[in-house]
């Protein structure tokens, strides 16, 4: 990948035809491998470049929670297009970002991290939907998630929290250890007389992780 980003000018010969020009921009450089991260270089730039508002067309999640994430330091009016074959919606992410407030903003990007990013296992049978909800009725656990970053070394008190909002999300919101959880929602599965078999009728992957899996998911380590 080239360590410079070209942009393309056309520019009108005759009525029919247009040559293009190619600039490299050392100014926007960047080590990021994904666009939805290095969009938000792009917007900051336009924004010196006197521009007042930008358009980001995309039927993507990330970008969407991103671009909340930046929303109060990108100095123009960001709208992110999610226009698919059956629907089309223009949202206002300046406008949504400035209603919800930066707070909740930093705390949505580490939960869909936490909870359903593409390199992250999601809570299966729980659904985006589902468990942002359940962040936005409990707002005691907004500032555990803003808490979260690349180089956190290790917090008990933190890891605390996020484990008993993993407990809420499974509807055990009186337990705080995933562990427990994950035992009493086994029994229910197989039954309280019943013996976990290989005959089992018994889906593993929709039990909360373990407390020491939970602790490998990103920026929890």
């Amino acid at each position: 990948m080239s360590s410079l980003v070209s942009l393309y000018y056309l520019y009108p010969v005759t009525n029919f035809v247009f040559q293009v020009e190619v600039n490299d921009v050392p100014t926007i450089h960047s080590n990021q491998e994904k666009t939805v991260t290095r969009v938000v270089l792009y917007l900051h730039h336009a924004a010196t470049l006197g521009y007042k508002d930008a358009v980001v067309r995309t039927p993507g999640t990330d970008i969407f929670v991103i671009l909340l994430y930046h929303a109060h330091k990108i100095k123009l009016t960001v709208y992110l297009d999610t226009a698919s074959r059956k629907h089309w919606q223009l949202i206002n992410i300046s406008e949504l970002a400035e209603s919800v407030g930066e707070d909740y903003c930093g705390a949505l990007l580490k939960f869909y991290v936490f909870s359903s990013e593409n390199c992250t296992s999601a809570f299966k049978g729980k659904g985006k939907v589902g468990t942002l909800r359940k962040l936005e009725k409990n707002s005691k656990y907004h500032s555990a998630f803003r808490k979260l970053t690349n180089d956190w070394k290790g917090n008990p008190q933190l890891l605390k929290e996020l484990e008993q909002f993993t407990c809420l999300i499974y509807g055990e919101s009186r337990e705080s250890t995933v562990d427990v959880v994950r035992h009493k929602l086994l029994r229910k599965m197989v039954g309280e007389d019943k013996k976990l078999i290989s005959k089992s009728k018994v889906d593993l992957a929709r039990l909360p992780d373990c407390n020491s899996v939970l602790r490998q998911r990103p920026h929890v380590q």
